[in-house]
């Protein structure tokens, strides 16, 4: 059986990607107008498939981890989790011109901080450690 913090886990990021689904899908069309506006020939599907498709690869990660106790997978999760806490801080100043998704953001800001909590609690490191109970 899973350990509470591995399942718990599952669920906070799960949230996250579809925190980072909504956001695209809130944000496509002034993100596709802007990299139109660069020279990029893109559409709001494309970005919101984007979403989709990057969120379908961090789920899988997640569940290689969560349901198969793959360390490596923890780590591309925990890698990928302090990115995103390092670079929030630089999003700050931008955060009153997202409006309603600035709310998105700091939720997903602070999912990532719970996930590599959980990904460390001693029921985790025991379950990555290969003990069952």
């Amino acid at each position: 059986m899973r350990p509470k913090s591995i399942v718990q886990f599952e669920y906070v990021y799960i949230g996250s990607m579809l925190l980072g689904i909504l956001a695209a899908y809130l944000t496509a069309d002034k993100n596709a107008a802007m990299m139109r506006n660069s020279g990029l020939p893109v559409s709001d599907a494309t970005l919101i498939f984007g979403q989709w498709a990057l969120s379908a690869i961090f789920v899988a990660i997640a569940l290689l981890a969560s349901r198969k106790a793959s360390n490596v997978a923890r780590w591309i999760i925990v890698v990928l989790a302090a990115f995103a806490v390092v670079s929030f801080p630089f999003s700050i100043p931008l955060l009153p011109l997202m409006g309603p998704v600035s709310i998105l953001a700091v939720s997903q800001f602070v999912l990532a901080i719970v996930v590599i909590y959980l990904l460390f609690r001693r029921d985790a490191k025991a379950w990555f450690a290969g003990v069952r109970g």
